[in-house]
């Protein structure tokens, strides 16, 4: 099924949100229409990506279609604005129309890989970012970064079997440094696409997304592990992770075979799987 605009959302009232949608609506015109709402022909066939002008939160809306038996694998939820936008520990993720905001459900993945789940959409947002021209490291597990400042990260959550990504863009807008919590790990900062509003990076990124979400999973953990050891922020730094009131400090060493952290500490290296991950 195509990229559908939700049937109240008119390509007109995109456009009118901001010059980032504008030009995506103008770009894929004309549109046209359909059962399902607004589509265009000018984009290829494709999992579904309804898009929505406003909502509380994507998340809780791909969650509410998926119990009603609306949102298939690879299908995604993009809205242009949030109103309760969420991110790690439930923290509000801020949400102006320009950014991009989406959740994509996904297939769950092999039985060897499912620890590393956080990790693998981290890496597949890299990877489908990276070939539109863009430089990034992963703070892990999924956090992406230009310059060690924030523009982007994603949220995974699992109901039932099933699996859920929301995903974050700065791609227009960012908290400015005295606005941020004084525990944030890195500021924030914006992802500049050159031509391209939120719509397009998306459509852009998703097969990229899938095709690298595929590959991964044709060798071993320990392989996957491997390939994203390079896309890591302060690889061989020093480094603190906090978990809870705990922080460890250590140089960072890579990833062990279930895509937990290596730190080298003073009383011999650990493999870490939870904790906010900040350099030093």
């Amino acid at each position: 099924m195509p990229t559908v605009l939700s049937p109240d959302t008119p390509p007109e009232l995109l456009g009118d949100l901001h010059p980032a949608w504008r030009g995506d609506i103008d770009a894929l015109a004309p549109w046209r229409a359909a059962a399902e709402g607004f589509t265009s022909d000018r984009i290829a066939d494709f999992p579904l990506a309804l898009v929505l002008a406003d909502c509380g939160s994507t998340m809780d809306e791909a969650w509410q279609r998926i119990e009603e038996g609306g949102l298939n694998a690879w299908d995604s939820l993009l809205a242009a604005r949030q109103s309760g936008g969420r991110g790690r520990l439930r923290r509000p993720w801020t949400s102006p129309a320009g950014n991009l905001h989406v959740s994509l459900a996904l297939p769950e993945p092999p039985q060897p890989f499912r620890n590393m789940t956080s990790l693998l959409v981290g890496w597949c947002l890299a990877c489908a970012l990276g070939r539109q021209g863009v430089c990034l490291k992963l703070k892990w597990p999924n956090d992406l970064l230009i310059n060690d400042r924030k523009v982007g990260g994603a949220l995974v959550e699992e109901r039932k079997g099933r699996l859920v990504t929301g995903v974050g863009l700065n791609l227009v807008a960012c908290p400015p440094d005295e606005a941020m919590r004084a525990d944030r790990a890195v500021p924030a900062a914006k992802l500049h696409i050159p031509g391209k509003g939120p719509l397009r990076v998306w459509l852009d990124a998703l097969p990229i997304f899938r095709e690298v979400w595929m590959k991964s999973q044709e060798g071993s953990p320990k392989d996957l592990a491997r390939r994203v050891e390079g896309a890591l922020a302060w690889l061989g730094g020093r480094v603190g992770v906090r978990d809870g009131e705990r922080v460890r400090t250590g140089r960072l060493l890579g990833l062990d075979e279930r895509g937990g952290l290596l730190l080298a500490e003073d009383g011999g290296t650990s493999a870490l799987y939870s904790g906010s991950l900040f350099p030093l």
